[in-house]
C-alpha cells in the first residue's frame, strides 16, 4: 500500500500514481508515460510540457515509522541468526529446533522488507554470516 500526502489517503498495491486524485510518488510523468525527475519542467525524452505533478514528500512520521520497522527486524533477525550459530557451534540441537521457525518466519519478512525497500537485505545478511563464521 502506498500513502498519498497530498489527498491523505492510501492506495492499495503498488500503483504508479494515486488513485485518488492522480498525483504521481516522487516523479513527474509526461503524457506519454515517460517518466522525469520531480523537479522538471518539460519530458526529457519527448519534449511534452504537460507532466503530473508530483504528490510531495511522504510525512515525517510515516517515514520514521517505516525506518523504525525496518530496524527493528533487521535487530531480530541479527539476533537469532547470532543464536543459530552459537547452537551449531556447541551442536546444541535442541536450542537449534527451536530457531528454525521464527528463522523462516522472519525470512519471510526480509523477503518483503527488500522488495519493498529496494535494498539487499540478504546479501548483508550472508556477509555478515560469513564473519561470525569464519570468527572460530
Amino acid at each position: 500500500m502506498k500513502f498519498c500526502p497530498h489527498c491523505h489517503r492510501w492506495n492499495p498495491g503498488q500503483p504508479p500514481r494515486c488513485r485518488y486524485c492522480g498525483r504521481t510518488w516522487t516523479v513527474r510523468i509526461c503524457t506519454a508515460g515517460h517518466i522525469n525527475p520531480a523537479d522538471a519542467q518539460f519530458c526529457g525524452e519527448c519534449g511534452r510540457p504537460n507532466m503530473s505533478d508530483p504528490a510531495g514528500p511522504m510525512p515525517l512520521v510515516l517515514r520514521l515509522f517505516s525506518i523504525v520497522k525496518v530496524v527493528i527486524l533487521v535487530s531480530l533477525v541479527l539476533l537469532l541468526v547470532v543464536g543459530l550459530v552459537s547452537s551449531v557451534r556447541t551442536t546444541n540441537w535442541s536450542s537449534f529446533a527451536v530457531l528454525v521457525i521464527p528463522i523462516a518466519l522472519l525470512w519471510l519478512a526480509l523477503r518483503y522488507a527488500s522488495s519493498n525497500l529496494k535494498f539487499d537485505v540478504f546479501g548483508s545478511l550472508v556477509r555478515f554470516l560469513g564473519k561470525v563464521l569464519s570468527r572460530r
